[in-house]
């Protein structure tokens, strides 16, 4: 399952932006592909090939 934590920045982890949060925490246990621009639009394309369905 996926979450999303929405919060005020009076909340102390409310300034993370751009990172993986595990338990409200900055997780930084990710793979490296993860950040890796060229294999997310490989992914993509991918997916559009197979399925005929455009994401962008």
């Amino acid at each position: 399952m996926t979450q999303v934590l929405l919060t005020e920045d009076t909340y102390p982890g409310g300034q993370v932006t751009g990172q993986f949060l595990f338990q409200r925490k900055p997780e930084d246990r990710v793979h490296p592909t993860v950040y890796d621009e060229a294999a997310q639009d490989a992914l993509v394309s991918a997916f559009t090939e197979r399925t005929g369905v455009p994401l962008s």
